[in-house]
Order: structure tokens, then C-alpha cells, then sequence
């Protein structure tokens, strides 16, 4: 079974850190920045724009265990194959 977003943010709420921007080319911005802390999830009555595609870099959230992963791939695949 997929990751519920409680347990995303139980996971990555703490573990929140800046993506490598040292290494980065261009940076657009002067001076520290910091990841400001994760607010819990919201139920919804319906789903976001884009919901269920995430905008973050993969250095950002902590890695995800291998079954969970595993889970998740499954759950996007499975409809695929159905159709």
C-alpha cells in the first residue's frame, strides 16, 4: 500500500533539509536560506491541482525504505497495466 500523507510527513517533517545549492551553477538568491518547518496534512473535499505530483527535489526529503518505495511504484503501474 502506497504512503498515506500522514505518514509522509510523520516521516519527513524533522528530516527537512536545503538541496545542495553550493553545487548549483546560478543561484538567484544572496545571502542564507532555510527550510521553514512542515505543516501537518489537511483533509481535502477534493484533490489539489497537480495533486499527486510532487515539486521537490529528491535531496530534499529523507529516502523512503525500499518497500514503501516498492508499494508505491506498484500502485502506478497497476492501473497502467489494467488499461
Amino acid at each position: 500500500m502506497p504512503e498515506t500523507r500522514e505518514e509522509l510527513y510523520a516521516r519527513a517533517a524533522a528530516a527537512l533539509r536545503m538541496p545542495p545549492v553550493e553545487t548549483w551553477e546560478t543561484f538567484p538568491f544572496d545571502g542564507d536560506l532555510r527550510p521553514r518547518a512542515l505543516l501537518p496534512p489537511v483533509a481535502r473535499e477534493e484533490p489539489r491541482a497537480g495533486a499527486g505530483r510532487v515539486g521537490c527535489w529528491d535531496d530534499v526529503l529523507p529516502p523512503l525504505p525500499e518497500a514503501l518505495w516498492r508499494a508505491n511504484i506498484a500502485a502506478v503501474v497497476e492501473p497502467l497495466d489494467r488499461s
